[in-house]
């Protein structure tokens, strides 16, 4: 990839440094460095360019609300999005930081950024479906029968944990834009401050639910069981955007649940259902123990003890 080919398009001068940072099956992302300053080049790998579009428009709604996030750069054109034989390719700000520290802190910052991405309202206009949908996770599921890496005992744990779920996730509860992936790894700190939320590709039309869902899980477990503590501090921070409804509050257990099986369906549709791969494995394992850790503790202390 020539990578000074694609500075020349945002007039940006010729690249002194690149550094690969972590990829992922979604994205490769590049550290770039020229005379003008640090960005963030990120390759789409599997991002389709009308996923890309609303990921953009969502993008430009955050910035009137002064939402802490990297924005895309355009082009000297005025584009966003570039096209090469690698993938589709866009230009980020960069932001300096590091992930943060498990706590109270963290979870208060991450739960005030998903309260104030909940004031986008998208009117309607344009929706793109939540691709973790209970829907996909059915056809999912019909798949284990041919799966070329059977794992029967997780398979049976992701059907049951469905079916238990299914009722929480056709409740008819508020809905809007949500991040959709707001985990550690998709954040930068400076200390206990959040700097940006970032990666926006899993954008879309949700239940905010499933954002707090998310959220808690990504945030509010140490050593893989849940704090309260932390749970109350991000839970009051949302709020200070959005109250909760009273149904929303009746279901945010099986939404934490859901956050945790998401997760597995993520796994599993990302080649663990026919590839083996140890590093999956054990994470798809630690979400299963998570969420017999959470029944546990819902049945014995309720959801905020």
């Amino acid at each position: 990839m020539n990578i000074n080919r694609i500075l020349a398009a945002y007039g940006l001068g010729e690249m002194r440094s690149c550094k690969a940072l972590s990829g992922g099956f979604a994205n490769e992302n590049y550290r770039v460095a020229t005379k003008q300053g640090t960005f963030l080049l990120r390759v789409c790998k599997q991002q389709t360019k009308e996923s890309i579009a609303y990921e953009l428009w969502v993008m430009e709604g955050l910035r009137k609300l002064n939402f802490p996030a990297a924005f895309p750069l355009p082009r000297r054109d005025g584009m966003y999005l570039s096209c090469f034989a690698e993938g589709n390719v866009m230009l980020y700000e960069f932001v300096e930081g590091e992930e943060p520290k498990p706590g109270e802190p963290a979870a208060r910052e991450i739960g005030h950024a998903a309260g104030l991405l909940s004031r986008f309202s998208d009117d309607g206009k344009k929706r793109k479906e939540n691709y973790l949908s209970m829907t996909f996770c059915e056809r999912l599921a019909s798949d284990f029968s041919r799966a070329k890496n059977p794992m029967p005992d997780v398979f049976s744990f992701f059907e049951t944990e469905l079916e238990k779920l299914k009722p929480a996730l056709r409740a008819d509860l508020p809905s809007g834009v949500v991040h959709g992936d707001m985990f550690a790894d998709n954040t930068v700190f400076s200390g206990n401050k959040l700097r940006a939320v970032i990666d926006f590709e899993e954008a879309c039309h949700e239940r905010y639910l499933f954002e707090i869902g998310v959220g808690i899980n990504g945030f509010c477990f140490l050593e893989n069981r849940l704090q309260p503590p932390y749970m109350r501090a991000y839970v009051s921070a949302y709020e200070r955007h959005r109250k909760l409804t009273e149904e929303e509050r009746g279901w945010l257990f099986d939404y934490i649940c859901w956050g945790a099986l998401a997760m597995i369906a993520w796994h599993l549709r990302n080649r663990l259902i026919d590839v083996p791969c140890e590093r999956q494995e054990r994470r798809v394992r630690e979400l299963m123990d998570r969420i017999a850790g959470l029944r546990e503790h819902f049945s014995a202390n309720g959801i905020f003890a």
